[in-house]
């Protein structure tokens, strides 16, 4: 075949795919499946080798000890965050002990991979063509410097977040199924962290915007489980967190969109907030920051609000960061990599890239698009294969526990180093 016509038929492919809307069931569930088996090989160690990471342990440990149904509303860092992951350690209950990080872990891959089905099913083609919106999946799955919320339980509001505000932003419903799916899903997400207080907003612009029924539902929704966050920040969660000095700076602002959300999103981790100048911040934090607001005031509302509510969501974390380390908060997220604050940003400008590249309508930001797509691949490369954690030896421990007669506490380490869960062996 002459490249010609290899070059015509993959036109035809392109514009045979752009026709249809949606994926399939059948195709989205295989999709789901790939992604989900593409997540688990970038940390295989997943499932090779489970172990509890941070806070999946004292849900273990407080559900086990102090029974399921009394630690879910119990409030964690200013918020409730706790009804979907103490949800799936309750389920891990009903497992051997050995087997509950694996299921755990599992039911993090599927929450990952889940708005990779959303985005590419019908609902969502005001996002754009088919094959953009495969673009946009493969983009999240390869997603690069994420790696500390890459499948571990402790941080899959992050994703859970993601499919909640697709659905925000998608067609309305038309199936019963598509209705409970919907309603399921954003009151896991309202239950279990903050991002409903900055949801709510771009629901009401949305339902602004279309004037659907459905929008409104949404609407009420988020704001029916915001009241209950906001009651917690209020009663006296929000003294709870962390009030380290944030050592605030424009210069440091500058560097940390410049090399953990651009670059980020381009090369993976790196460090060139602590190495770079002033000056070369600037310029990459300009050329960024120009790209993503030509996208803001050009794209679809879809996109448009997405970009809003992931600056919304940065600006809330650059504000009050869950940080760890004695120094500055800034200083220290400067620093840090492949962390949690980065995920939405992260996306909003390369799913921006995006945009320019196959549905911008202005020559020259296309071909801005299409030069910056190929960048991307580096990132993805570089960053596509995680560390594994450091190994707690679990396994040892649970035949300890197991041994262990009636009423004996057991302390298991867990991920990362320091942490643990002490577990009071019951018949």
């Amino acid at each position: 075949m002459s490249d010609a016509s290899a070059l015509s038929s993959w036109r035809e492919q392109v514009r045979c795919l752009n026709q249809a809307e949606g994926l399939t069931w059948r195709l989205q569930c295989f999709v789901f499946i790939y992604a989900a088996a593409a997540i688990a090989i970038r940390a295989p160690d997943m499932l090779l080798n489970p172990q509890f990471y941070a806070e999946g342990g004292t849900w273990y440990e407080e559900a086990y000890n102090l029974g399921w149904a009394h630690t879910l509303f119990i409030p964690a860092g200013g918020y409730y965050l706790g009804i979907f992951p103490r949800l799936v350690t309750a389920l891990s209950l009903l497992l051997p002990l050995r087997l509950a990080p694996l299921f755990t872990n599992l039911c993090g891959i599927a929450v990952q991979a889940l708005p990779v089905s959303i985005l590419l099913s019908s609902r969502c083609s005001r996002w754009g063509p088919l094959s953009a919106r495969l673009l946009m999946a493969a983009v999240y799955v390869a997603l690069p410097n994420a790696g500390e919320i890459h499948v571990v339980l402790a941080n899959a509001q992050w994703h859970l977040c993601l499919a909640a505000c697709l659905l925000l932003l998608a067609n309305p419903p038309v199936h019963g199924r598509w209705k409970a799916f919907d309603i399921a899903v954003l009151l896991l997400c309202g239950l279990t962290g903050p991002f409903c207080l900055l949801l709510v907003p771009m629901a009401a612009i949305f339902w602004w915007k279309r004037r659907q029924t459905w929008s409104a539902v949404v609407c009420g929704l988020l704001a029916l489980t915001s009241i209950l966050e906001a009651w917690q920040l209020l009663r006296g969660g929000w003294h709870n967190r962390s009030h380290t000095s944030l050592g605030a700076t424009p210069s440091l602002f500058a560097k940390i969109l410049a090399g953990q959300v651009y670059l980020g999103a381009f090369i993976g981790q790196n460090d060139f907030a602590n190495r770079s100048s002033v000056l070369s911040a600037t310029i990459v934090f300009l050329l960024g920051t120009g790209l993503v607001c030509w996208c803001l005031f050009h794209a679809g509302w879809e996109l448009r609000l997405f970009i809003i509510f992931s600056a919304m969501l940065l600006a809330a974390a650059l504000r009050s960061p869950l940080a760890g380390g004695l120094q500055a908060q800034w200083d220290f997220l400067a620093t840090s990599t492949g962390g949690r604050y980065w995920f939405f940003p992260m996306l909003a400008v390369l799913w921006s890239m995006i945009w320019l590249a196959t549905q911008s309508k202005s020559k020259p930001s296309r071909i801005i698009g299409v030069v910056c797509l190929p960048a991307v691949l580096c990132g993805e490369v570089r960053d596509w294969k995680y560390p594994p954690f450091a190994d707690q030896h679990f396994s040892q421990y649970v035949r300890k526990f197991d041994a262990a007669p009636f009423g004996t506490a057991v302390t298991i380490p867990v991920c990362p180093d320091g942490c643990k869960m002490r577990l009071i062996k019951k018949s």
